[in-house]
Parts: structure tokens; sequence; C-alpha cells
């Protein structure tokens, strides 16, 4: 009887041990679980603030992208009043292709200078340099 009941206490005894080392990793996983929530949720809020600020930042990209695609057209034009413009000096002063060239890569460095390179007040300095002897020609002599 004594054998027995030492056996019956050693076997509760080791269950009590098993049961509080469950019980211990019952309350680890537990504690991970919390504190993987804890900093799971910390990275997602991380991550949607960076996806927010990328979108953010494509957007600006895209804006950009348009403003410099309506930039672009508004320089071609320009280019294209300026070839026209030197074609027509071309024609009325008989100047030789170098010399227009030239005159043609001045003003396109003027364009590029120019605060505001869409106003058409550009022609202007190059038409007083480039015309008076076809607008004046009593003065050229």
């Amino acid at each position: 009887m004594a054998e027995l009941r030492r056996n019956t206490e050693l076997c509760q005894s080791k269950f009590d041990a098993e049961r509080r080392e469950w019980m211990r990793s019952i309350q680890t996983v537990e504690e991970s679980k919390a504190q993987n929530a804890g900093s799971g949720k910390a990275e997602i809020d991380m991550l949607k603030a960076k996806v927010s600020e990328l979108s953010a930042a494509l957007a600006d990209a895209e804006r950009t992208r348009l403003f410099l695609l309506e930039d672009n057209g508004k320089i071609k034009q320009q280019k294209a009043k300026l070839r026209y413009f030197i074609a027509f000096v071309a024609n009325c002063t008989n100047l030789s292709q170098e010399v227009m060239s030239l005159l043609y890569y001045y003003a396109f460095l003027h364009i590029c200078k120019c605060k505001n390179a869409y106003c058409d007040n550009l022609w202007f300095p190059f038409a007083a340099l480039l015309l008076p002897n076809v607008l004046m020609p009593h003065l050229v002599a």
C-alpha cells in the first residue's frame, strides 16, 4: 500500500511538473504571439506609410513627366518658329548658310537663357539685328 501511494505521488508529481512545463510553454507561445502581433502591426503600419510615400512620389513623377512633355512641345514649337524666322531672314537678306546657322545657334542660346522662353517678344532683338538692310536699306549703305 505504501508503495502504491509512493507511485501515485511520484506519478502525480511527474504530472504536475509536466503540466507546469506545458503551461509555461503555452504562456511563452502566447507572449510570443502578442509580441509578434505588436511588431507585425508596427511593420504593417511602416509598410503602409512607405507605400503611401511611394505612391505620392509616383504621382509627383507623373506630374513632372507631363509638365516636361508639355514643356518639350513648347520648346519644339519655339524652335519651329525660330527656323521659320531664320528662313524668312535668309530669303530676304541672301545670307550664307554658315551665317544663318550661326544666327540660329545664337537665337537658340538666347531662348535657353530667357526666363520666359515662350514669349513672342523673343524674336524682336534678332529682327533688329538681322533685318535692318531689309526694313531700312537706306541706313545700311
